[in-house]
């Protein structure tokens, strides 16, 4: 991994970031279904590290501010593809998201989701999509940003409604897409590969060091005993958003006056 430390004397909150970049696809897959199936999994993966470092964090009684996940795909422009995912908390605890964030991926990298944190993950994608989907107005800059990457990059213009189709219509069964997504997961995330470890703080005694050895030993740890988080999400009596069988609404009767 590399180290960046930017020290803003007088800076309260501290940015602790995790960033890596992998080759954008191949031109000829760009108008398969392959880039929908990739966006899916790679939102699915922001959703359970986002709320995997927030569960370690709250866990040792760390406030924070934000955790925030980014993507920039290949239909984004003409460069490399780019995750992070961001910590914002008081600059007194950056070293501290080092290791939760360290954490997180180690373990996502050596053992993949559990079942169940899949499915709450899975899902929350598929309802932002149909929320999307089921937008009645949609600003002519949509349009014009999708045909412009198009013509840039060979992406799909496949709207939400399109990709929200092709995912209801593959019947794969949930074991099937969780030993996909812990492929795919494997392949994207290496620390000694092409990791960039950037931390925004106000604090003058860190050391980039410092930060080196919280990231191996925390991912060495973590990766050699990964936690099991599947009693968080298999207990009956919790009831995460986007967890168990969807319900439509098939119509809708007006009260009687």
């Amino acid at each position: 991994a590399v180290f960046d430390l930017r020290v803003v004397p007088g800076r309260k909150m501290a940015d602790v970031s995790m960033s890596w970049r992998i080759p954008r696809a191949p031109v000829e897959y760009m108008t398969t279904v392959q880039p929908a199936i990739y966006e899916r999994f790679v939102n699915v993966l922001g959703y359970i590290a986002e709320r995997r470092v927030m569960q370690d964090l709250t866990r040792r009684g760390v406030p924070y501010a934000d955790v925030a996940y980014r993507h920039r795909s290949s239909a984004s422009g003409s460069g490399d593809e780019m995750f992070s995912l961001t910590v914002s908390l008081p600059e007194t605890y950056a070293q501290t998201a080092v290791g939760s964030i360290a954490r997180t991926f180690a373990a996502l990298d050596a053992k993949g989701a559990e079942m169940g944190e899949y499915r709450v993950a899975r899902n929350q994608y598929l309802d932002r999509l149909e929320d999307l989907a089921g937008k009645s107005f949609k600003d002519n800059s949509e349009y014009v940003d999708r045909c412009i990457s198009a013509f840039m990059t060979n992406a799909s213009l496949a709207s939400a409604k399109e990709k929200l189709a092709l995912h209801n219509s593959r019947q794969l069964s949930d074991s099937t897409q969780l030993r996909l997504f812990h492929d795919m997961a494997t392949a994207l995330i290496d620390k000694s590969r092409n990791m960039i470890l950037t931390c925004v703080t106000g604090r003058t005694e860190l050391e980039k060091d410092k930060l080196a050895n919280t990231l191996y030993a925390a991912w060495s740890d973590s990766y050699n005993n990964p936690s099991p988080l599947e009693a968080l999400y298999s207990e009956p009596k919790m009831q995460w958003p986007g967890y168990g069988p969807k319900v439509k609404i098939k119509e809708v009767k007006a009260d009687p006056m």
